[in-house]
């Protein structure tokens, strides 16, 4: 598709109308100017964007408000839709698993902190050996439990 120029700041290349000089699009801007979430300087601070840049999305939201919050609603129910398809049992089960396992990394952490004598480092030792000799020990720990941090330090 060839880009429709808008004005010196707007085009259309077909992902939605964006600024010329960042590929930002409206639509990525709507929700924090819609809701009044930022400040003009706040987003002058966050994006790569000039005031007259700003001034331009806020036009052309004017302009097209139906429009853009249409295409906005879009975009959220597109998001929604994909979250809701990720939501099956072995999603819940393996995001259950890694927080549980970051807690036993937690833990164990704590255990290495009250024996630091079991992972002195050994003469010529990378620093990958040594993680991965870690790594070792945290999984032997999460299977068989703390009585084995002792034997694989």
């Amino acid at each position: 598709m060839d880009p429709v120029i808008l004005n010196e700041y707007l085009y259309e290349r077909g992902r939605g109308v964006e600024l010329r000089s960042c590929r930002l699009t409206v639509n990525e801007l709507y929700p924090m100017l819609a809701e009044a979430q930022c400040s003009d300087a706040r987003m002058l601070e966050l994006y790569p964007i000039t005031p007259a840049e700003l001034d331009a999305v806020k036009g052309y939201i004017a302009e097209n408000a139906e429009a853009v919050a249409a295409a906005n609603a879009a975009i959220d129910a597109r998001i929604a839709r994909k979250i809701a398809e990720q939501d099956t049992p072995e999603m819940r089960a393996r995001r259950w698993w890694t927080r549980e396992r970051m807690f036993q990394f937690r833990e164990w952490l704590g255990e290495c902190e009250r024996h630091p004598e079991l992972f002195l480092e050994i003469d010529g030792e990378t620093s990958r050996e040594r993680r991965v000799r870690q790594y070792t020990a945290f999984r032997q720990w999460t299977e068989h439990g703390s009585a084995v941090l002792a034997e694989v330090g």
